[in-house]
Order: structure tokens, then C-alpha cells, then sequence
């Protein structure tokens, strides 16, 4: 191990491998926990054992460029080409039925699970208003699936929120839900 002079061995940061530490030690910036700690523990696994096996870096291919050529020597030069990403051309969304919101009162934001929560009036079989769970959205994405009436629904009732972090989730659901309506009514305009 690598150690200055003025420094002692019981000074240094401990590491678990040889070498000096790589720059996501040093550094506090990433998150170390929920998802990005778990990418980040492979990620420090792959780096110590020199295998990528699950995360394999990008090798490019040297090939003679056949347009460009170096101007003393006149020959081809080379470039590096890399292999295509493959990645999600259309994003899965689930159908749901529409023009469901209707009979919307209100929407909040579940504490414990962050999800968006739309509450209903719906008449019970002894005919008085009951509330109801209507729909229950997990991700931001899935607004895109309701239909103009459903998110003039949601715009037009404000969100229920108990503190800052809800607060925050609720804006969050907001500007989507917003930015969903202009582009849908822009479609609209458009096609007409």
C-alpha cells in the first residue's frame, strides 16, 4: 500500500482491496443508499474483481475511416466505432379505462407509498355518497395514458398534502400532469 512519509499506516482511510481508492470513494456526491448504493456496490464489486460481468464497459473497434486522411503520410486514418445501445425504443405503459375521473372529489399523495391517490363519489347500494380509491398512479408516466377530460380533472382540484415532502411529490405529480394536458390538447389542435 501506497503511503507518504509524513503519513502512518493507521492514518490512512481503510479500503477493502489494494491500490489507491477510485474516484466514487473519495467522492460523497453519489447517493449510497436505496437503488444507486445497490448499482454502486456492483459497480465496486465488478472494479476490484476486473470481470464486468454484469455491467460490461463499452469497447470500441478500430476501423479506417475511409473519408478522412492524414495529410503528410496520406494515410487512412482510423476511428473508433461503438456498438449500438440497446435501450427501450417505446416505453410499456399500461391501458387504462378512460374517462374514469368524472366523479372525482379529490387526489393526494400516499405518505407511505408516494403514489398519487384519486378519491371518488360513488353511490352505495342504499343511494347515499360514499368515497371510493379510484385509481392509484405509482409513476409520473402513466398520466400520459388518461385522456384530456380525466387530466382537466386532476388540474383542476388541488392536491392534498400533509408536509413539505409530500408537498414537494404533489408538485412534482402537478407539473406532469400539467405538461400531459398542454401536449395532448396541442395534439388535438393539430389534428383538427
Amino acid at each position: 500500500m501506497w503511503i507518504r512519509r509524513h503519513q502512518k499506516k493507521k492514518d490512512m482511510p481503510p479500503t477493502s482491496f489494494k491500490g489507491p481508492a477510485p474516484v466514487w470513494q473519495k467522492t460523497s456526491i453519489i447517493d449510497k443508499q436505496g437503488a444507486t448504493g445497490m448499482i454502486l456496490a456492483v459497480l465496486q464489486r465488478e472494479a476490484r474483481s476486473r470481470k464486468f460481468e454484469v455491467f460490461k464497459p463499452q469497447v470500441p473497434k478500430r476501423v479506417k475511416d475511409k473519408k478522412a486522411r492524414h495529410p503528410v503520410t496520406k494515410k487512412y486514418l482510423k476511428k473508433l466505432v461503438y456498438k449500438p445501445v440497446l435501450c427501450e425504443t417505446k416505453i410499456p405503459l399500461s391501458k387504462l379505462s378512460q374517462d374514469i375521473l368524472g366523479d372525482m372529489w379529490y387526489w393526494y399523495v400516499d405518505p407511505k407509498t408516494g403514489e398519487a391517490v384519486v378519491i371518488g363519489k360513488v353511490r352505495s347500494e342504499s343511494g347515499c355518497l360514499v368515497s371510493r380509491e379510484l385509481i392509484r398512479v405509482f409513476d409520473e408516466v402513466c398520466f400520459i395514458n388518461f385522456s384530456v377530460k380525466d387530466l382537466e380533472a386532476l388540474a383542476d382540484r388541488y392536491c392534498m398534502h400533509t408536509d413539505e415532502w409530500m408537498k414537494f411529490l404533489a408538485s412534482k405529480y402537478d407539473k406532469v400532469i400539467k405538461f400531459c394536458l398542454d401536449y395532448k390538447k396541442k395534439m388535438e389542435a393539430k389534428d383538427a
